[in-house]
Formats: structure tokens, C-alpha cells, sequence
């Protein structure tokens, strides 16, 4: 009973941090990020030949990178779905994974989504020891799938490793940059967290031995993180196509995953500015044009970010109202 009271106020700090009615704070600092990256950087790096770029995709290459967005969503909800230990509908985790694309744009990188992961699996009838436990799995598991497709892409692709240096860029960049990493060190500094790391592992080990008995969900939840993964890869080579740029595979995925880890490292709404960053950063160092580097990472954040955000908002209500 204790530590089902215990589960409970956590939930409840949960279900206040993301709560439908945002504060100003976070208002702001999403739209000033917002248009830094998508202003700023253009402008910097001459904003005619990006904004050129952009104007010039492909629209039937961005629907496809749209429809294989949505498709990743259906593969993360089914991980989801599998490593559940209570009876869920697949709809309903469908709907959270969807909800996910306005929550996590309030906290950093992934932060919101796995926060109302975990408080929807409490509602379901999980402790918040096995809430969490399930998330950290799901994470666990999305690593080793990033690794082994890694190896894959090593093996039979031949990747290489980009070769960074340090471009001669205009000041403005640099300036931008900096002020990037300037509110990325206010917002850490800003939060305090504490985070019981002893009951953690207890809870992702404990959750590992009752997988025991089904291996097989673990190998299933494998596979859809990879999948998941190879769908954002398939987006952004669809992106470099509709921009009119053949991006090899092996580097698309270093590209994603890089962007992917900027964007987790930034602690600001859905990693604005990092993901951005990391993306036409390792573009940049392959040796792709920079406008159309800039114009690939900018469009790939579009359909990633922020088309998602106006239909997560729809399915946040009904999420609220029918699972929490």
C-alpha cells in the first residue's frame, strides 16, 4: 500500500508537470527558440539560397516523409503495447504515443512523452515502479536497435565516420551558437532534479526477470526500434529528395541519430536548436552543399516537430478525458 501511495504522488507531480495549460514560461521560450532556429540560421547562412531550397521541395517526397512519421508512431506505440503487463487496447496506446507529440514539445527532448507514458500505465493499473520499469525498457531497447542497425549499416553499407572541422561560417552563426548553449546552461541551472537512481535499476532489473517468460516480447520490441528507426531514416531520405539530393543510407542514419542525441542533450522544448544542430551538423561534415544541409534539417524538423504538434494537442484532450 505504501508504495502504491508512494506511485501515486509521483503521478500526480507528473500529471502537473504536463498539464494541458501551459505556462507563459514555457510559451516563450518555445516560440524565441523556435524562431532562432528557423529564422536565424537561414539568415546567417543566406537566407535567399535556403529559403530557395525549401520552396523548391518535392511536396509528393514530403508526403511520403509524412506518411513514414506517421508509421513510426504505430511501431512505438506496439513496443509499448507488448511490454505492457496489464490489459491495454492498442488504440488507446496509439493515442498516448500521439498525444506524446504535444506533450513533449513543453519539456526537453522525450522528457514529456515518457512522463505521460508512464502516467497512463499507472492508470492502467501498473505500479509506478513497473510504469517506469516499462519505459526504461522501451529505451533500453531502442539503444540496442540503434546499435545493431550500426553494425548493419558497418557491414553492408561501409559506413564512414564524417570528418568534422571547423567551417568558416559567418559571425552570426557563432553568435547563434552561443546563444543556444547560453540558454541551454539557464535551464539546467533553473531545474533541480533528484531521481532515485537505486529504485530505478531495481525496478528496470526486477522488470527484466519477469520478461523471462517472454523472451520473445523483448526480441518483438527489438525489432519495432528498429523499424521505428528505419522509418526516420526513410523520412530524411525522402526529405534529401524532395530537396534534389541523394543522401546515402548509412549516413542518414548517423545523421538522425546524431540529431536525436543533440536534441536530447539541449534541455529545451522537444530539443529545438540542438536536434537542428546535430542534423545539419553531420550533413554538413559528409560534405552536402550547406544550403542544402540547412534546407534538409530544417524541413526534416517540420515533419518531425512541428506538423505533429497542432493534431497531438486534439489527441492530448481526448487522451485526458478517455485514459488519465
Amino acid at each position: 500500500m505504501k508504495s502504491q501511495r508512494m506511485s501515486s504522488r509521483e503521478i500526480k507531480k507528473q500529471k502537473h508537470t504536463i498539464n494541458v495549460r501551459i505556462s507563459r514560461r514555457a510559451l516563450v521560450q518555445l516560440v524565441i527558440l523556435g524562431l532562432l532556429v528557423y529564422i536565424l540560421i537561414p539568415i546567417s547562412q543566406g537566407f535567399d539560397r535556403t529559403f530557395g531550397v525549401l520552396i523548391s521541395a518535392d511536396p509528393n517526397y514530403v508526403l511520403l516523409a509524412i506518411v513514414a512519421i506517421l508509421a513510426s508512431y504505430l511501431f512505438a506505440a506496439l513496443t509499448y503495447y507488448l511490454l505492457s503487463f496489464k490489459p491495454v487496447t492498442l488504440r488507446s496506446v496509439i493515442s498516448v504515443q500521439l498525444a506524446g507529440c504535444f506533450v513533449n514539445r513543453l519539456l526537453p527532448a522525450g522528457l514529456g512523452g515518457l512522463g505521460l507514458y508512464a502516467w497512463f500505465l499507472n492508470k492502467q493499473g501498473h505500479t509506478g515502479q513497473q510504469a517506469t520499469a516499462i519505459v526504461a525498457t522501451n529505451n533500453i531497447l531502442g539503444v540496442l536497435g540503434n546499435v545493431l542497425l550500426f553494425v548493419l549499416a558497418i557491414v553492408f553499407l561501409a559506413l564512414e565516420p564524417p570528418i568534422f572541422e571547423i567551417p568558416q561560417l559567418p559571425p552570426a552563426l557563432y553568435i547563434f551558437a552561443c546563444m543556444i548553449l547560453l540558454v541551454s546552461l539557464i535551464l539546467i541551472l533553473q531545474k533541480k532534479i533528484s531521481f532515485d537512481v537505486r529504485g530505478f535499476l531495481s525496478g528496470v532489473i526486477s522488470t527484466f526477470w519477469r520478461f523471462r517468460e517472454r523472451p520473445h516480447v523483448l526480441l518483438m520490441g527489438l525489432a519495432n526500434n528498429m523499424i521505428l528507426t528505419s522509418l526516420h531514416v526513410t523520412a530524411l531520405l525522402l526529405i534529401g529528395m524532395a530537396i534534389g539530393i541523394q543522401i546515402d543510407p548509412g549516413q542518414a542514419l548517423l545523421v538522425v541519430s546524431f540529431g536525436t542525441l543533440a536534441g536530447a542533450l539541449v534541455p529545451t522544448p522537444g530539443g529545438v536548436g540542438g536536434a537542428e544542430a546535430g542534423l545539419f551538423a553531420v550533413l554538413a561534415a559528409y560534405g552536402y552543399p550547406i544550403e542544402s544541409a540547412l534546407g534538409v534539417a530544417l524541413l526534416y524538423r517540420m515533419v518531425t516537430y512541428w506538423l505533429p504538434l497542432l493534431p497531438g494537442i486534439i489527441v492530448f484532450r481526448f487522451v485526458q478525458r478517455r485514459y488519465l
